[in-house]
């Protein structure tokens, strides 16, 4: 309920509230019976298709969630991919000259425990 009054507020929607109870005759209303009403004949009186134009399926809605946590999880691992092969390829080009190395990890911050490092270098 909190949430459902939290909404107006926060988001600037107008909205209400209808709970049913099993063991109650009278459903649980908020903001009031009257306002209530009030936006459900303000509802059914825009034409069904210009309601209906925002709305969108439970499945579809995970669908599409889903599709955009794939498509966000190859970028970042793509991105990765590239910092490590660009540690990999440096590190490994300066392993002769010890200094040099150091150099890369420190101008790029990296200590010599870091755990990317070691992974990168020991190969």
């Amino acid at each position: 309920m909190k949430k459902v009054m939290e909404l107006p507020t926060m988001c600037g929607v107008v909205g209400g509230l209808i709970v049913y109870y099993p063991d109650e005759q009278e459903p649980m209303v908020w903001p009031s019976h009257e306002e209530v009403q009030s936006l459900l004949k303000k509802f059914y009186q825009v034409p069904e298709m210009q309601r209906n134009k925002k709305s969108m399926k439970l499945e579809t809605y995970y669908k599409e969630k889903a599709s955009k946590s794939r498509d966000q999880l190859k970028k970042q691992t793509r991105k990765t991919k590239e910092v490590k092969d660009w540690l990999k390829d440096n590190i490994n080009a300066n392993d002769i000259r010890g200094k040099a190395r150091s150099k890369i990890r420190s101008e790029i911050g990296l200590t010599y425990h870091d755990p990317l490092i070691a992974t990168i270098g020991d190969d």
